[in-house]
């Protein structure tokens, strides 16, 4: 049986279409296709990789983090959109005394920071090269929330890169701004 996110919701006006069309359901449809040479599931998974129940997920923190954003000239660099979303680590200086590390400042955008920790949590599931980072990050023993924020910053340099140069995502091309 065919099934969708979202079938109760669809399926009577699906179903209207297909009776329009001499079908008498979504399996009788999609042997039609198949008897035609034609591998739909197969191309829609081409045209998004990400598993379907996860792709509005994508999108909704894509739209939320390029909103949050807005222009990406107002930021001369990767560190200056890092610490609008709030994910740069605080400093403690005191005297020749300086802390080897810091947690996240926390001030900037709250929804920026939410969105981009929520994909951070996601991406690495759907591509090898943040997986192999978030990886890299666990093996060094780093909690999983501490690895996830160092990802949410490869993300940041990664959006970064893509934004200000026009240039869309491929894992088989790195930049030296990721």
């Amino acid at each position: 049986m065919v099934t969708f996110e979202g079938y109760e919701r669809r399926i009577d006006k699906i179903n209207a279409v297909l009776k329009e069309y001499g079908f008498t359901d979504l399996d009788q449809m999609a042997q039609y296709v198949k008897d035609q040479g034609v591998d739909a599931e197969g191309i829609v998974r081409g045209v998004q990789p990400i598993a379907f129940e996860n792709a509005v997920w994508a999108y909704i923190l894509g739209a939320a983090i390029l909103s949050e954003i807005g222009d990406i000239h107002r930021f001369a660099s990767p560190a200056k959109l890092l610490a609008f979303a709030g994910l740069e680590p605080s400093i403690y200086q005191s005297g020749r005394y300086q802390s080897a590390s810091g947690s996240m400042v926390k001030r900037g955008s709250p929804h920026l920071r939410w969105a981009l920790m929520q994909a951070a949590r996601l991406v690495p599931r759907f591509n090898d090269v943040f997986g192999q980072y978030l990886n890299k990050k666990l093996s060094e023993h780093k909690h999983f929330s501490v690895a996830s924020s160092h990802v949410a910053k490869k993300l940041v340099r990664v959006i970064f890169a893509l934004l200000k140069n026009n240039v869309y995502f491929s894992s088989s091309t790195r930049s030296s701004a990721a």
